[in-house]
C-alpha cells in the first residue's frame, strides 16, 4: 500500500516553501507573495499533498527530524484553508502534533503521547475501508496510535504543518516499506504510551 505523496502548491501557505520535486517544505521567516486561491491556507503555515483518497489501504512516511513542532496526519479535502486551522477530528483534521516538546494526537479530547523512543521518522497508515489512520515510529516501527472507527464522507487528503523555523525541511519519503506492526493495525495503544486528557492544556 505504499504511496509516495507530493506536495501541492496552490494549497501552501505564503510562509512555506516547496521542493521543486513536492517532496520536502521548509518555513520561511517571510510570507510569498502567492495568489490568494481558494485552495490555499492564508494563515497557519499548513500544506496538502496532491493526492486525494476514498478507498483502499495507502502508507507513506515523513521525516519530521529535530524540528520543534509540527503537525502531520490527513484531512478531508473541505477542511476549512482560511483562518486559523481548527485541530480536531469533529472539523476533518486526524494528526500528530509536537508542540512545546509535548506529542499529543489531535482527537477529541486530544491524547498526550509517550513514545518510549524519539520521533524522527513518522510512518502513517491510512485504511479508508476500515476507518483507521495510523502513526508509526518509523525507527523501531512501534505504532503511537490510532484513530479508529471513522467513517469519511469526502476523500481524504496528506496533511502537513510547520510551526517553527527549524533550519532541516520536513521530508515526505518515496520507496518506504512499511515497519512490520503496519501489516496488521491495531486499533488500542498500550497504556503506557499515552494519557488521556480530558480537556485540552
Amino acid at each position: 500500500p505504499t504511496v509516495s505523496p507530493s506536495l501541492d502548491p496552490d494549497t501552501a501557505s505564503p510562509k512555506l516553501a516547496l521542493s521543486e520535486d513536492g517532496k520536502s517544505v521548509r518555513r520561511l521567516f517571510f510570507d510569498q507573495e502567492l495568489p490568494d486561491v481558494p485552495s490555499r491556507f492564508d494563515q497557519d503555515p499548513c500544506v496538502l499533498a496532491r493526492e486525494q483518497f476514498s478507498a483502499g489501504r495507502y502508507y507513506w512516511e515523513v521525516q519530521v527530524g529535530h524540528r520543534k513542532a509540527w503537525n502531520v496526519g490527513v484531512c478531508l479535502e473541505s477542511l476549512d484553508r482560511k483562518g486559523r486551522i481548527p485541530k480536531a477530528p469533529q472539523h476533518g483534521l486526524w494528526a500528530l502534533e509536537l508542540y512545546k516538546k509535548t506529542f499529543w494526537a489531535l482527537a477529541f479530547p486530544r491524547v498526550r503521547l509517550h513514545p518510549p523512543e524519539p520521533l524522527h521518522q513518522v510512518g502513517i497508515l491510512l485504511d479508508c475501508d476500515a476507518g483507521t489512520v495510523s502513526f508509526y515510529n518509523v525507527d523501531n516501527g512501534s505504532l503511537i496510535y490510532t484513530f479508529s472507527g471513522l467513517s469519511f464522507s469526502e476523500p481524504l487528503r496528506p496533511f502537513f504543518c510547520l510551526w517553527t523555523h527549524d533550519p532541516t525541511p520536513l521530508i515526505i519519503y518515496s520507496d518506504c516499506q512499511p515497519p512490520e506492526a503496519v501489516s496488521s493495525p491495531q486499533s488500542q495503544v498500550p497504556e503506557s504510551m499515552r494519557t488521556l486528557l480530558q480537556q485540552d492544556p
